[in-house]
């Protein structure tokens, strides 16, 4: 399913396992109940997709763009997030322990957040 495209697709009680659907279209989708497990789903395009009690559940996410998507009860545990665009669209989304750092570092880049070491003091 690499490359394949549900453009404003509307979709209710779908399933997708397993493979690889990198590159997948998704934009403007409507999905209600809808899983995604164990997927290569590598820069993928959610962009103002609305996702309602959704799970994307061990896939490969990375570089997937979420920008201006509405969630609501998505769950992204086990999957792969580096990279993610749109993570502020996220809110409300449920992740796992070991994605918070990934999920931080996008969060800091989104919001212009600079890590960095303190300025020096002067000494007098």
């Amino acid at each position: 399913m690499t490359g394949v495209h549900f453009v404003a697709a509307k979709a209710s009680d779908v399933q997708i396992l397993g493979g690889r659907a990198d590159l997948a279209n998704f934009r403007m989708m409507e999905a209600h109940r809808m899983l995604a497990d164990d997927v290569s789903l590598h820069s993928a395009d959610f962009y103002s997709s609305t996702l309602q009690f959704c799970a994307i559940t061990d896939c490969d996410l990375t570089e997937a763009n979420f920008q201006d998507a509405r969630v609501s009860g998505l769950h992204l545990h086990g999957s792969t997030i580096d990279g993610l665009r749109g993570v502020l669209s996220l809110g409300g989304s449920r992740v796992s322990p070991d994605q918070v750092v990934p999920l931080g570092a996008a969060i800091l880049a989104a919001t212009g957040i600079q890590v960095t070491d303190p300025p020096g003091r002067h000494e007098r």
